[in-house]
């Protein structure tokens, strides 16, 4: 009986700790679920992570290039640019067109006080040597060539400024005819030169309707100057009557040419 009891409680000691391994297996086996179940969801984190990033990237490579659209600020400015006028180039056409118009302006001036300055050369006087006359002679007619060059106005040469390239020339020969001892080739000369000096006068008629008082101002002062010149021609410069009709003509083309001056001056 002894022997059995004990055997008895050997085997209920036994019994009792079976109950404890197999509550120690079950928790192993839940531990391990547990652990599989949060290894699982941080995979599907990541996944779902990797696939934002992916998305993102996608949606930036979508996006446009914002630097490489154009510069607004810049194509403005390059419209404004081609759309302004070439201001350097219009300042410059009329500043030269101002600087020619005040040359001209000088030039009938120079011309007018040339013609005067001659006048009194041609003047019969008691006052003056005929050496000084003669230099007044000489130093008129070149006052005038010089002045009727600087009326020419550069560009296109018209009737008017042909004319002033005559009239020029016909001082030149003027004093070519005063320079010569030669008494005949003088006359000669001299007369050739008032020739050219009235067909000068003549292309610088402005003949067109509807003048201006500047342009009408103008044509007074070449038809004054025809006129003296016109007396010269054919004035005697043998002959007291010659030597006055060839004054007065000299004095008449002095009127014209102030007049035509003023003309000139009105106009700028």
């Amino acid at each position: 009986m002894g022997g059995s009891k004990g055997k008895d409680k050997r085997h209920r000691s036994r019994q009792q700790k079976k109950p404890w391994k197999k509550h120690k297996t079950t928790y192993l086996t839940s531990v391990q679920s547990s652990v599989a179940s949060t290894n699982s969801t941080r995979t599907n984190s990541s996944n779902d992570s990797t696939n934002l990033s992916s998305t993102t990237s996608s949606i930036s490579s979508d996006r446009p290039n914002m630097s490489n659209r154009p510069n607004r600020s810049n194509m403005s400015n390059r419209l404004n640019m081609s759309n302004k006028p070439n201001s350097s180039s219009s300042t410059n056409a009329f500043t030269q067109a101002s600087n020619s118009s005040t040359i001209a302006v000088i030039g009938g001036w120079v011309e007018a006080a040339g013609n005067i300055v001659a006048a009194i050369g041609f003047t019969p006087t008691n006052r003056l040597s005929d050496s000084m006359q003669t230099d007044l002679n000489i130093i008129g007619n070149a006052l005038q060539a010089v002045g009727s060059v600087l009326s020419i106005n550069n560009g296109t040469i018209t009737l008017d400024e042909l004319g002033d390239i005559l009239q020029s020339v016909g001082n030149v020969t003027v004093i070519a005819g005063i320079l010569n001892q030669n008494e005949t080739a003088s006359e000669r000369l001299e007369m050739v030169g008032n020739e050219l000096q009235l067909v000068g006068s003549g292309l610088s008629l402005d003949l067109q309707d509807n003048l201006t008082f500047s342009q009408s101002l103008d044509n007074i002062g070449n038809i004054i100057q025809i006129i003296g010149v016109t007396m010269q021609i054919y004035a005697n410069p043998n002959t007291e009557e010659g030597v006055q009709a060839n004054a007065i003509g000299s004095w008449t083309q002095a009127v014209g040419s102030v007049i035509s001056a003023l003309a000139s001056d009105n106009n700028d």
